[in-house]
């Protein structure tokens, strides 16, 4: 920077890029720095270039065809690579490193300066650059599809858009979204083939839904479909785009877009497509509510993947089906959908799936009081979500993480998991989870004893739900809302609203957070006789699978029911004990202040 402040101010960007891009050599910087006014800022001074120039000249034509081909393959090459572009199996590059020109790094080599390589490409012959990169080219198109991309540009080859295809989608199915993303949009920039062109699209649509960009998405999977050449292409336009709308809380619509799509799938035998749509389809039923339309799907997608023998349909068939008894409130079922489907996807290498699903076997497990493992799921989830910028998987775990840790009365642990949780879902502007966000922040607030921040927060939540729909998490923010309101005829109000939506169908999760809360409240009121319907409402639900979460819920409700009605006998104080010592095992300190309160009472 002191030698740079002699041509130009500390301050100038054009003298710190020439610094940085010296690299601690003095020569080359004041070479950068006197050639301001005469070249372009990506082109080298003819300075510079006579520097390297004269230096080339010293060397041996195997040395010199070797340094070119070299320079074509980047600042840092293998030597393997090198001999097969030069087709010199023997060659050595001691010349080379004896005139300082590269140098070894690990198993490879590197150019001593980045301004040498520069030199040295832009020294070659148009033509011999070009037949130099068609046969780099070559080399990594088995291992590295995307150096094949690049190469192929770079030697203005028409299969360039293509090999960019196959990049962007291997770089998208390694979960590499970034990566996979700018593929696709230079090979959108080069197709002149409008099926390609319609392929790069809906691989940019997917790596945009993917790092939460949904509305992007949704806008180029319209795009798709404007310059679908074909049916199989709208049709799978049709399918991103139900994905996108479906995120972004638009379920009418994409519950059309998907019938479109099914048309256009039935007219032509597209079975794989048509299993992908029923799987979608059921998605958009989970979070409608609707419990038999969900299941159905999912089973009619598992068929259609078994018969086209497609690990991938197969996989998410299996993650929809978990969806499906998940509504239900079948949890140990749903638990054992979602594993075998992690389980398909660690054996095929289904990334992007799985970090899709593996939030939800920790979701199904605290049902069955399976909490700390249920924790671990959500922390690996987090953490494989946010290596692959995935934000909405992100999202779902650290609200996992978030739930768990308050019921644990972790309470700032919970706080930082939930804030982030509503930031992400701020991001995706999802009504659905940013309605849920402020729902367990409300309860958090609560348990912290600030009411004030409670009753914003719940209310937050409740005029998202009132907009975008009650059936994902109404009744659980009604009841909360409820439960935070001094007005008795409004929390009444608020009780019977609740149970209506819950008698007419809702997410399964609803109709245990309704009874945990209306149960909690009722014990609060001493009114006995409705802890005893809620119970009651609560132990009808599981009827068909039991699950030990709802179970101690059940029994806690009764236990501290008869205590307060004021029965001292010796079972009572039997049975209180247990399920003090249950809720103790399982580290839920929300649910065991009462029973304590009785236990130390007795």
């Amino acid at each position: 920077m002191a030698l740079a402040e002699g041509h130009f101010d500390r301050s100038s960007q054009f003298a710190k890029q020439c610094v940085e891009r010296a690299d601690g050599n003095p020569l080359y910087l004041e070479q950068l720095l006197r050639s301001a006014e005469e070249v372009g800022e990506d082109q080298l001074p003819g300075s510079i270039h006579s520097i390297v120039q004269a230096r080339l000249d010293l060397l041996q034509n195997s040395d010199k065809r070797a340094i070119q081909a070299a320079s074509v393959l980047g600042q840092r090459f293998a030597l393997d690579d090198l001999r097969i572009m030069i087709n010199d199996t023997d060659y050595t590059v001691e010349g080379l490193i004896e005139r300082h020109l590269i140098k070894p790094e690990g198993d490879a080599f590197l150019f001593a300066h980045a301004l040498v390589q520069e030199a040295v490409y832009q020294s070659l012959l148009k033509s011999h650059r070009l037949a130099l990169h068609r046969a780099a080219a070559s080399r990594y198109q088995q291992r590295e599809l995307e150096l094949c991309a690049v190469h192929l540009d770079r030697a203005d080859d028409p299969e360039a858009t293509l090999a960019y295809l196959n990049a962007s989608v291997a770089q998208v199915a390694e979960l590499q979204f970034e990566s996979g993303l700018a593929m696709a949009i230079r090979g959108i920039e080069l197709a002149q083939n409008d099926e390609i062109k319609c392929e790069l699209r809906l691989v940019q649509a997917e790596a945009l839904r993917s790092l939460g960009k949904i509305e992007d998405s949704i806008s180029v999977c319209r795009e798709a479909l404007t310059g679908s050449p074909n049916d199989a292409q709208s049709c799978q336009a049709w399918i991103g785009l139900a994905q996108g709308l479906r995120i972004a809380d638009k379920q009418k619509e994409a519950l059309e877009v998907l019938d479109l799509a099914q048309a256009a799938a039935v007219n032509n035998s597209l079975k794989e497509k048509l299993s992908r749509i029923h799987y979608m389809r059921g998605n958009l039923y989970f979070m409608t509510g609707d419990i038999d339309g969900c299941l159905v799907q999912h089973q009619k997608s598992l068929a259609l993947a078994d018969d086209t023998d497609s690990a991938e349909n197969m996989a998410l068939a299996l993650g929809g089906l978990g969806d499906a008894y998940y509504l239900r409130g079948h949890m140990r079922s749903a638990r054992d959908q979602f594993q075998g489907c992690i389980d398909v996807c660690q054996e095929h290498g289904f990334g992007q799936i799985e970090v899709a699903n593996r939030y939800m076997v920790g979701w199904s497990r605290i049902y069955l009081m399976e909490f700390s493992k249920a924790l671990e799921d959500a922390l690996e989830s987090k953490e494989m979500a946010q290596k692959v910028g995935h934000q909405r998987a992100e999202m779902i775990a650290v609200e996992l993480a978030g739930f768990i840790e308050m019921e644990r009365g972790n309470l700032p642990a919970a706080r930082a998991y939930l804030e982030q949780n509503l930031k992400l879902a701020s991001l995706l502007d999802s009504g659905n989870f940013l309605a849920q966000a402020r729902f367990l922040l409300a309860r958090l607030d609560e348990a912290e004893g600030d009411y004030i921040a409670a009753q914003e927060n719940i209310k937050i939540a409740l005029e998202k739900v009132r907009e975008v729909g009650m059936a994902f998490i109404g009744p659980s923010v009604l009841a909360v809302c409820a439960a935070l309101t001094p007005d008795g005829r409004r929390r009444s109000d608020l009780l019977r609203e609740a149970e209506e939506i819950l008698d007419t169908g809702c997410v399964s999760h609803n109709y245990i957070y309704f009874a945990r809360t209306a149960i909690d409240l009722s014990l609060k009121n001493r009114d006995w006789d409705a802890v005893e319907r809620y119970v009651t409402r609560l132990e009808t639900y599981t009827q068909e699978q039991s699950l030990e979460w709802c179970d101690l819920i059940i029994a806690r409700g009764r236990a501290l029911a008869a205590w307060g009605k004021g029965i001292r006998d010796h079972d009572l104080r039997l049975e209180l004990k247990h399920l003090a010592g249950q809720t103790e095992t399982a580290g839920l300190k929300l649910l065991m202040s009462e029973l304590n309160k009785a236990v130390q009472g007795s």
